[in-house]
């Protein structure tokens, strides 16, 4: 059977539920409804996860008609008994040991999906339940009252329970079933003393709950979901369905969202995917303290949804601008703003210029004023009318005719409100080369970087002299000369630059480092004291991927925080394991492209050679063109000009060719 997400619910729709779930009971009359925590194994991508899941059984007599919680026909699958080990302790087939609770004392109120609380701590609980006969009912409710009132003690409790017994007879003679039930909980463990410490955590946490619990000595019966031994029997409980609604065992609160984004395991142990395109609201907000895996956890979602489709555009908000600084190794772009900047925000330009409709700015404008309901169609006639005629928003709010609203607009017309419609606004240009794809960065140490500059500096001179020596001698002799002799020289210069951002990609030991930061968290739960020779070896290289420095930031930061949950820091280590797997294979696409962008000056110089008389002008605008080809083409695979390689390619092929 299906379980429902139950705690989520409306109260309305919780009520709708439960009605089923009374519905469900008078329809069978008599079963077993059982909730077992199943083990299984879930595969993302490359990796293997071991989860847990909930799963919900009824069984029901031959020829039950039942119609809800969506059921299909299945056996659950339970290791059978092996042999009694003592008279609380079963050995089952699978060499696990197993006992069972029958619960017994319940208190009069119960809080409702008690047993969804209790599923973590148990591997199976199960709701035995019999429909009482009618006239069995009544009788045995009257006998109870008779007692009660004729007992000789005559407190509060006894007052209550009589009361009680009241209410259960009318809802009885008004149609409600009454059922006799009996509830047990299975705990299993490979470890013996493992299950005694089961046993008294379950007893502590629903004694919570005013449920008393015990381990009857007919425990291969018991665990067979029967309920007596011969004469030998657990004592029985008896509900009316209303009453039974708190012990609603079809509740499961897990992600399985089909076609999600796999979001990692839940602290029950279940996978959780996320689908918001299946939510009636595509919003939906992270919570939790800090330090628990709130940015974490919206890191993983937006990396594996833009796996899912690429063509998602991010736009983030950083109030306290964290990312900034390494946004561009990203691959995005910041857009700061500063004390006093001029925004170019202008609700008036943007309606001029078609991005927004003018019932949108009278929203913001409403919005961000408190502008009163009863103004806002005046708002709307002052927009229609003026705002041809204003050239700002700050124009347009001081020539507002009406008193009413004009007192609302005050605040437009100085700072720091105007502040945010005048000027232009940032940037938000997508670059045709952009500095760093997200694909592949590489950070250079500084005396690295600054001799890689300097070769980049000297190759692109000595790949510009040939085009002002043409231009100058006028010879294409000279030219093709000069142009050979400083395509060589440009290659020279340029393999340095390729070599290290290779070797950086691939000579990186960054997913051993994180995995043995692991380790260290998963004994200790803390990396205060951690240190790794290993990533200090990292961020001495002269080249490495961006990934490492990411990852030696992100441990710092854990040395603050103190404790960390080794659930938490798991999320860390496969997402550094996924973004250099992804970093290696989008490297070799890139020499491939590299390697393929040769074909682009063997064109241009057949080009050339189509006219009758090649001119010294005509093979110095080609090879220009072929200089050109060749920055865009290294700088839109690799992400920074640091190598003339390329460019000297190019310029070699382009002048053997010509």
């Amino acid at each position: 059977m299906e379980g429902v997400s139950f705690t989520i619910l409306p109260f309305e729709d919780r009520d709708s539920v439960l009605r089923d779930y009374a519905g469900l009971l008078a329809s069978v009359k008599r079963g077993v409804l059982l909730a077992r925590r199943v083990e299984y194994e879930y595969k993302y991508s490359d990796y293997s996860f071991s989860v847990t899941d909930t799963a919900f059984y009824l069984k029901a007599p031959a020829g039950s008609h039942v119609v809800y919680f969506n059921p299909r026909p299945e056996e659950p699958s339970r290791p059978r008994v092996k042999r009694l080990v003592n008279p609380a302790t079963l050995e089952l087939e699978d060499g696990s040991y197993a006992r069972v609770l029958v619960a017994y004392g319940f208190l009069a109120s119960l809080p409702e999906g008690l047993l969804y609380t209790l599923y973590t701590e148990v591997s199976e609980a199960a709701l035995i339940f019999k429909e009482v006969d009618k006239v069995k009912a009544v009788r045995m409710i009257e006998t109870a009252g008779r007692r009660r009132l004729t007992s000789s003690s005559q407190g509060v409790t006894e007052a209550h329970e009589a009361t009680a017994l009241e209410e259960l007879a009318s809802r009885v003679l008004s149609g409600s079933s009454l059922f006799e039930f009996y509830l047990y909980f299975i705990i299993k463990d490979i470890d013996p003393k493992a299950l005694n410490a089961r046993s008294n955590t379950l007893k502590s946490l629903l004694k919570g709950y005013g449920v008393d619990v015990d381990a009857p000595p007919i425990q291969r019966e018991l665990y067979n979901l029967e309920t007596c031994l011969g004469v030998m029997c657990v004592e029985k409980h008896y509900a009316d369905s209303e009453s039974l609604k708190p012990l609603f065992p079809l509740i499961t609160e897990e992600l399985h969202d089909p076609n999600g984004v796999f979001l990692g395991v839940s602290g029950t142990g279940s996978p959780m995917l996320l689908d918001v395109w299946s939510k009636p609201n595509l919003n939906f907000v992270i919570v939790g303290v800090t330090g628990s895996g709130n940015s974490s956890t919206a890191k993983v979602y937006l990396k594996r949804l833009r796996e899912l489709d690429d063509k998602i555009l991010y736009v983030g908000v950083d109030p306290e601008s964290e990312y900034t600084q390494v946004a561009g190794l990203l691959g995005a772009q910041a857009v700061e703003i500063y004390e006093n900047q001029r925004l170019g925000l202008d609700p008036i330009k943007l309606l001029r210029s078609g991005v927004l409709e003018l019932g949108q700015v009278a929203d913001i404008v409403s919005e961000v004023y408190g502008v009163p309901m009863n103004l806002h169609g005046v708002l709307r006639r002052e927009l229609f009318m003026n705002s041809d005629f204003a050239d700002s928003f700050v124009e347009f709010a001081s020539s507002v005719k009406d008193p009413e609203l004009s007192k609302y607009l005050q605040g437009a017309m100085v700072p720091p409100d105007s502040l945010v419609y005048e000027g232009e606004p940032p940037p938000l240009a997508l670059t045709l080369t952009p500095d760093y794809p997200a694909g592949i960065s590489v950070v250079f140490e500084k005396k690295t970087s600054r001799l890689l500059k300097a070769l980049f500096v000297a190759g692109t001179a000595v790949l510009v002299l040939p085009a002002v020596a043409g231009v100058l001698g006028g010879d294409l002799g000279v030219f093709g000369g000069y142009a050979c002799m400083a395509s060589i020289t440009a290659i020279v210069l340029g393999v340095p630059g390729l070599y290290l951002t290779l070797k950086g990609i691939y000579g990186s030991r960054v997913e051993r480092v994180v995995d043995n930061a692991l380790n260290h968290v998963r004994v200790w739960r803390s990396l205060v004291n951690y240190r790794d020779p290993g990533l200090e070896a990292e961020l001495r290289r002269p080249s490495r991927p961006w990934i490492v420095d990411y990852l030696a930031e992100t441990l710092g930061f854990g040395k603050l925080l103190g404790d960390c949950d080794p659930s938490v820091f798991e999320l860390l280590v496969m997402s550094i394991h996924e973004l250099y797997r992804g970093l290696k294979k989008y490297s070799q696409t890139a020499v491939m492209i590299l390697a393929v962008s040769a074909m682009v000056p063997l064109l241009n110089a057949m080009t050339l050679q189509l006219a009758t008389r090649i001119s010294v002008v005509h093979a110095v605008i080609v090879y220009s063109y072929t200089l050109v080809y060749g920055y865009v083409a290294f700088k839109l695979v690799l992400g920074k000009n640091t190598s003339t390689l390329i460019p000297g390619l190019t310029a070699l092929l382009f002048t053997i060719s010509i």
